[in-house]
């Protein structure tokens, strides 16, 4: 609630006064640090083949200066499945592990208009339940914006090894 008073206050002044006063409030809400991460070959859907698989990623700086980015990952509860393989009803997501590749401390800095290539990696885990469905988010956080504005959601399928 004090951002919106404040944010608030900064309209009445903004909105009384003739001059060319500049409030800000709170950087996160106007800072440009937009980036784009996608898949590659539009594959962010795949059923995995064994105990890894990779992804081939690539994250875009849009925003019109030089940016820092940490990538990290972040499980969905969300349905993700497709309609070849739909999730069961009352099934929920069931959980790999996930690694960052390429990109040392999940950190890279991009010039305006630059891209980078990375990886993500994903293992199945003792605990992965087999014919499940997990989403797994992929995302990118500067020290001036929270979030970028265009994550990646990865949809995988775990199949049961023994069953064609």
């Amino acid at each position: 609630m004090k951002h919106l008073m404040t944010f608030l206050f900064a309209l009445t002044l903004l909105g009384n006064d003739n001059s060319n006063l500049t409030v800000m409030t709170d950087s996160t809400a106007i800072a440009n640090c937009d980036a784009e991460i996608i898949v590659s070959n539009n594959m962010a859907s795949k059923t995995m083949p064994y105990n890894e698989m990779v992804f081939d990623m690539e994250i875009k700086n849009i925003s019109s200066s030089t940016q820092t980015y940490t990538l990290y990952t972040d499980f969905l509860d969300e349905d993700c499945s497709n309609k070849y393989i739909p999730r069961e009803t009352g099934d929920s997501n069931t959980k790999l592990g996930v690694t960052i590749l390429n990109v040392p401390n999940n950190t890279i800095e991009l010039n305006s208009g630059k891209s980078q290539i990375f990886k993500v990696k994903l293992t199945l885990l003792d605990e992965t339940k087999q014919k499940s469905w997990t989403c797994i988010e992929v995302n990118a956080k500067t020290s001036a914006c929270n979030t970028v504005s265009r994550p990646q959601v990865l949809s995988v399928y775990v199949p049961n090894p023994n069953e064609d």
